[in-house]
């Protein structure tokens, strides 16, 4: 160096930073559309890869599907018939079950067209163990299908019975009404219909010496002797529907001052329409039925009283039996009791809902 002084260039040096109050961010930049760069394909192992892991997802759902159905109890449910008008109930019932447990039952449900215990023995008859893990039966005649349930038990179905039991058939179970509470529910109502000052009332029941007919006459007694309500009558009208029909028009027509009328079953009603009386005017009528087509009665003032029991509830407890049966568990219980039910003109919009479901 020679004493010179050297100076920065100042005036050709750029400002690479703005003052510390004076910053601002970048300004956008412009959007043109397009995209800034095209979506790059996944490699041809990586396809193959997840190709591979859903084929093997599809498989293992395919096997516990698979699984599931095997592990399902297939149950036979069979009614009286087609045109009974018990039939539709049941087979909501069942069907509401089924939804409630579509893991472990699988339902089927059949009836034949018309009240035949010879048609009844023919589709029982048919019945595998391969096919079928459990059957629930509403027998059309509990007699004439006595031997038929013996055999279908003994190639190691389980049979659960419905409405009617026969206790020595082999049958592994019982859901249906308790015949005593019928009779006991039947005695009530006829009691509190009859009009006052005529407390004079008449019986009328079919078979006295069948189990559940006796039974329900025991209860019916039993009601009748908590009311000041007298038996006058009591009629036996064993026979075919028909004759037992002729014969109640005439025993009633003998007592037409009788405070009201308790019928034990309905065979003496068959082909007689709901429109038509029964009973003289002021008379009441008390029916125990199983036939839910006897509630028109009563929406048509010919019947006081109908006394039914919970057919849903009673199918409910047949189809959990049949699928602890299926499954190779005895139930805790083999007799199951539904619930009476008294139907009357006031509350006969309630019972509707609940034996048809709301939807009805």
């Amino acid at each position: 160096m020679t004493g010179r002084t050297l100076r920065p260039h100042l005036g050709r040096a750029k400002i690479l930073f703005a003052p510390a109050g004076d910053r601002r961010p970048p300004a956008p930049r412009a959007v043109t559309g397009r995209r800034s760069a095209r979506p790059t394909a996944l490699p041809w192992w990586m396809v193959a890869v997840l190709a591979w892991a859903g084929a093997i997802v599809a498989g293992c759902d395919d096997r516990t599907e698979r699984r599931a159905e095997r592990a399902r109890v297939r149950v036979l449910l069979v009614g009286r018939a087609e045109r009974d008008a018990t039939w539709p109930i049941l087979r909501e019932a069942a069907a509401d079950y089924e939804a409630a447990n579509r893991y472990s039952c699988a339902l089927t449900c059949r009836a034949t067209p018309v009240v035949s215990p010879s048609a009844q023995r023919e589709l029982l008859d048919s019945c595998t163990p391969e096919e079928v893990h459990a059957l629930c039966m509403w027998p059309a005649d509990p007699d004439a299908l006595r031997s038929t349930v013996s055999r279908v038990a003994n190639r190691g179905i389980p049979v659960i019975l419905l409405g009617r039991d026969m206790r020595d058939s082999g049958r592994a179970a019982f859901c249906g009404p308790n015949e005593r509470a019928l009779g006991e529910a039947l005695g009530e109502a006829i009691a509190a219909s009859v009009a006052a000052g005529r407390e004079g009332i008449g019986v009328i029941y079919a078979e006295p010496q069948a189990p559940d007919v006796s039974a329900r006459l025991a209860g019916f007694h039993a009601a009748i002797d908590r009311h000041p309500v007298r038996v006058l009558r009591e009629v036996d009208l064993s026979g075919p529907g028909t004759v037992a029909a002729s014969l109640l028009r005439r025993e009633i027509e003998k007592y037409p001052r009788m405070g009201g009328w308790a019928l034990l079953d309905d065979r003496a009603l068959a082909g007689v329409p709901a429109d038509v009386g029964v009973v003289p005017a002021g008379a009441a009528l008390a029916i125990c039925s199983a036939d839910v087509g006897q509630l028109e009665r009563i929406r048509r003032g010919r019947a006081s009283a109908v006394v039914l029991f919970d057919f849903r509830a009673m199918v409910e407890q047949a189809l959990s039996a049949a699928v602890s049966y299926g499954r190779g568990t005895r139930p805790r219980l083999s007799v199951y009791h539904a619930d009476p039910l008294v139907v009357t003109s006031a509350n006969l919009a309630e019972m509707e809902r609940r034996l048809f479901g709301p939807a009805n």
